[in-house]
């Protein structure tokens, strides 16, 4: 059996996102620095511009920082190595606040120079309650971007966050890697489970580029045999119960993990070459042990999804 098993088919394009109840979210893109990456910055802007959606800058001020600056024994250590003078919560609430200023106005400044614009507050809170509590009250639906931290070396973060937070639907990290403008998106699968919201989501990634004729690979890791079979049969009956009028080119790959699990994502993102992924936590995320090498690296884009 060779690595990957390829067909074609096309897919009718999906339901629009108003009409899949995901209007009443917002794509929350976080802050906990001055300078917004601008990548994260871009990304909230495809991601509004793809779902129909609002931006939200929110600049989480570290609640236990100021919890421990009301002990009067707690010093700050510079980089230089020395030590400051007390940490006093009047200083530290007017340093904060330049720093949210500075932050918020960036982003705000960014977002214009792509042609899009924000709601911007700030909250002083726990980082993962902070982002709990802005989904809860916007509704079942937010796509969240990790303004400082958006790069590929803080998926565990991020799997965290989407795993606990539930009216959150997906979280975006950018790559360390060049942009790549030419391959396609790929769906990394293990199962068919939520097969339906990671199509949806990468229809609307397709869109936010206005790419005529996109194309999208659904790339299956299953053991060699039946197994990878019967999946590949469900996927393709999922993907004919989507009927609309409009159609795009989707590739099916098996890749057969006859080798590592791991392994054989790697070895398959690196042959395809794809602009963006999007998966769901387990494929990426796996228990720790002496055997495990801690999260995959994936090196393009990633929209990580429930």
């Amino acid at each position: 059996m060779t690595d990957a098993k390829r067909s074609n088919f096309r897919l009718p394009s999906l339901i629009h996102v108003a009409a899949a109840d995901e209007s009443r979210g917002r794509v929350l893109i976080v802050l906990t620095d001055a300078e917004p990456d601008i990548r994260a910055t871009t990304a909230a802007t495809d991601l509004a511009q793809a779902y129909g959606a609002a931006i939200e800058g929110l600049f989480v001020e570290n609640a236990e920082l100021f919890r421990a600056a009301a002990y009067g024994f707690v010093r700050q250590v510079m980089f230089s190595g020395t030590i400051a003078p007390n940490l006093q919560p009047e200083a530290l609430s007017s340093d904060v606040y330049g720093l949210r200023q500075a932050a918020l106005n960036t982003l705000e400044r960014q977002l214009q120079t792509l042609g899009a614009h924000c709601t911007k507050r700030a909250v002083r809170d726990d980082f993962e309650h902070a982002i709990a509590s802005a989904c809860l009250e916007n509704g079942p639906w937010n796509m969240l971007v990790l303004g400082n931290a958006a790069h590929a070396g803080n998926l565990p973060l991020a799997a965290r966050i989407l795993g606990i937070t539930s009216d959150l639907t997906g979280v975006w990290l950018a790559s360390d890697n060049p942009a790549n403008t030419e391959g396609p998106i790929v769906i990394v699968l293990e199962t068919d489970e939520n097969f339906p919201q990671l199509m949806r989501a990468a229809e609307r990634l397709q869109g936010s580029r206005e790419i005529d004729n996109a194309k999208v690979t659904v790339l299956i890791l299953a053991p060699p045999g039946d197994d990878s079979d019967q999946l590949e049969g469900r996927i393709r009956l999922a993907v004919a119960s989507m009927a609309t009028a409009t159609s795009i080119s989707v590739t099916l790959e098996i890749a057969p993990t006859h080798i590592d699990r791991r392994e054989a994502l790697k070895l398959a993102i690196e042959r395809i070459q794809p602009r963006t992924a999007i998966a769901s936590i387990p494929i990426l995320i796996q228990e720790t042990d002496e055997q495990s090498s801690g999260p995959i690296t994936i090196p393009c884009p990633l929209l990580l999804v429930r």
